[in-house]
């Protein structure tokens, strides 16, 4: 059995996941943490080589226990905080650029062909005007010179005495390439970067459609690009053929009536002459002129339709490329790569005091946390309840901060089931150990995460209840240090709880299983993030579906 998720699949579950986040639907939180390094990688190297390579995480439940084991903060996903996006292509002079082809689900990305580079069949210029490649200059090898913009498209086809109805029309640029307007990208959208932008329909805030007036009769896009043959694919080049000029005989359904938003529907018959490149005599490109006096009724408002190549006993089978009927810039989403959700969350300084400022590796996407009574924050912030949460657990600790004890130092009982000297010593007799995060000297708290490793499997315990004290490795002296620190009191989570502890093994009063808090969406692994007071640090995040 042979299926395929389709891109309207992919469109479909992008809209589900911004609507669940706009509507309130649900609660999605950005986590960051993980203070730890990364071991090292597959090659011995250390996270701080240049050529580490960031571990890449995986989909199983195990994984996701990690991430919340590692979480030190998260911040709520406003409801005006998910978008549908897409890349942003920009337009460069001198590329190759793919035509856009309905048939074709590449053609919005950059692939080489036969050794020629090319681009997406869609660019974005320098006014932020989205436009799509109908036609490039004939050949399969040659560059686009001219960049797009919307004073060149052509307005003649209803007469130069009508305005507004640029939208969807097809440039003329002077490198012979030909470029459908769809829309303006708004750089106050919400979700604009270097790499995605927002993107949606007329009326959206991601997009500005100055040339798509409120529309009836004649004044829709359809009118001027809906139905339109464009082009033609080569699915077999024939022989016998000459480059030059080709007329091609299209048969077919296409709309009746003034424009190509009428849907009742006639048979045609069409001959449109098309430009040829050949190669040994086989057609490799067959492109319409797009000309100002060839954009006309008779092309536009086609549904589907057949080719048929003049001359006798040549056999080149042509495909006619056809625009949606609704015209270029009606339904961007449909249009254009909108399978991209953007998520965004700030972490602003300490998040009015659910926030520690530490490094971070890994980001991630929570759907419906359930958090605690913890800390209010602070009422000079922009954070109210619920809107921020520390992840990390703590136990009270009235020591001073040693000066050799850092982030990232690994917490081990001096005295547990056995005398411990090492880490190791604290594995062997199974004892807890700990990452240290963070020492709060105004709320004496010692902070600290634990998460799982082949080697330091005890992770997974429990620090004692009812105080202990502590010693640790010292990772940059690379040794157990001399010092020590005592906690009072039972470990305690401030807010984000990872286990349900009334589903918990307690006999023991160690053992940390329990229900997974929340649902893991996204994860990414990356390179050390130093946070730092009066810093905001704008986590942007794509999910490609």
């Amino acid at each position: 059995m042979a299926a395929i998720i389709t891109d309207d699949f992919r469109r479909n579950a992008a809209q589900l996941l911004v609507s669940d986040v706009t509507t309130g639907g649900s609660n999605y939180y950005v986590g960051i943490g993980k203070s730890d390094a990364y071991d090292p990688d597959s090659a011995g190297l250390a996270e701080t080589d240049g050529s580490f390579s960031l571990p890449v995480p995986a989909a199983s439940r195990a994984e996701e226990l990690e991430v919340l084991n590692n979480l030190a903060t998260l911040s709520k996903v406003g409801t005006n905080s998910a978008f549908r996006v897409m890349p942003r292509v920009y337009y460069q002079a001198s590329k190759r650029y793919k035509v856009y082809d309905p048939n074709d689900a590449n053609c919005f990305f950059a692939e080489t062909v036969d050794g020629n580079e090319f681009e997406p069949c869609y660019v974005i210029n320098s006014d932020l005007e989205v436009f799509i490649c109908l036609k490039n200059d004939g050949t399969t090898t040659s560059n686009s010179d001219d960049e797009p913009t919307m004073t060149a498209t052509l307005n003649d086809i209803f007469g130069s005495s009508e305005t507004g109805k640029n939208k969807g029309l097809i440039t003329t640029a002077d490198d012979d390439f030909r470029w459908a307007y769809v829309c303006t990208l708004n750089r106050d959208s919400g979700f604009f970067t270097t790499q995605f932008a927002a993107i949606g329909n007329s009326g959206s805030s991601a997009v500005d459609n100055p040339a798509l007036p409120i529309y009836d009769g004649n004044d829709h896009p359809s009118e001027t690009s809906g139905g339109l043959i464009y082009g033609f694919k080569v699915i077999d080049g024939g022989s016998g053929y000459t480059a030059g000029d080709l007329t091609v005989n299209c048969t077919g359904l296409r709309t009746d009536g003034t424009g190509g938003d009428d849907t009742d529907l006639v048979q045609f018959n069409q001959s449109i002459t098309c430009t040829i490149t050949v190669d040994g005599g086989a057609i490799t490109q067959c492109v319409t002129k797009l000309s100002s006096t060839e954009i006309d009724r008779t092309n536009l408002g086609v549904v589907n339709a057949n080719a048929v190549v003049d001359g006798v006993n040549k056999t080149a089978i042509l495909e006619p490329m056809i625009l949606p009927l609704e015209g270029v810039g009606t339904d961007n989403l449909k249009l254009l790569p909108s399978y991209y959700c953007g998520i965004r969350a700030n972490f602003e300084d300490d998040l009015g005091g659910d926030g520690l400022i530490i490094p971070f590796r890994q980001v991630s996407l929570l759907k419906d946390p359930s958090l605690g009574s913890g800390d209010t924050p602070s009422a000079t912030s922009s954070y109210a309840a619920g809107d921020a949460a520390k992840g990390l657990r703590y136990v009270a600790c009235t020591d001073s901060l040693p000066a050799d004890l850092e982030t990232g130092d690994i917490l081990f009982d001096a005295v547990g089931n056995g005398t411990n000297s090492t880490v190791q010593d604290a594995i062997t007799n199974e004892d807890p150990i700990a990452i240290f995060d963070h020492l709060d000297t105004t709320n004496n708290r010692l902070y600290y995460h634990q998460n799982f490793d082949d080697d330091d499997s005890q992770n997974l315990l429990e620090l004692k209840t009812g105080g202990d004290t502590l010693k640790w490795y010292d990772k940059s002296a690379g040794q157990v240090s001399t010092n020590t620190i005592t906690y009072t009191g039972d470990p305690q989570y401030p807010e984000f709880t990872i286990v349900d502890f009334t589903n918990a093994n307690t006999s023991s009063g160690t053992e940390k299983y329990g229900r997974l808090n929340g649902e893991v969406l996204f994860i990414e692994n990356r390179s050390s993030v130093t946070r730092a007071t009066d810093q905001i640090e704008e986590v942007r995040m794509i999910i490609q579906f």
